[in-house]
């Protein structure tokens, strides 16, 4: 497991997709370390790359506009970023936002679609 700052990451790798797992704090301190570790574990596979956050205890639009950043990023190499798992006060940011209609977000452990 990695930490920068307020963030903690662990890398995963299932069959069909590479999952980032995030815990802490995401804000204005810890947003750039988030968008620096999705560029370093980008690794040329195809296909989903899911971001985790079951494990963000905070979140505010600093960290919305970083999760827009990796968005297009992933999605500028071909691949197709999904949200796993937010905690009530991430899907809370996300809803105020209007990412939840951006982004792919699937609030259920075995990844169904968020409604």
């Amino acid at each position: 497991m990695a930490e920068e700052g307020l963030l903690r990451f662990r890398l995963g790798r299932g069959e069909a997709a590479q999952t980032l797992c995030v815990s802490g704090e995401l804000d204005i301190a810890s947003a750039p370390a988030l968008e620096r570790t999705v560029a370093g574990t980008m690794d040329g596979q195809d296909g989903e790359f899911c971001l985790d956050v079951s494990a963000l205890t905070f979140m505010d639009s600093t960290g919305a506009r970083a999760l827009l950043h990796v968005h297009n990023r992933v999605e500028s190499v071909g691949r197709h970023l999904v949200i796993l798992s937010p905690t009530r006060a991430v899907w809370r940011v996300l809803r105020i936002t209007g990412l939840d209609q951006v982004m792919d977000v699937r609030r259920t452990p075995n990844r169904d679609r968020a409604s």
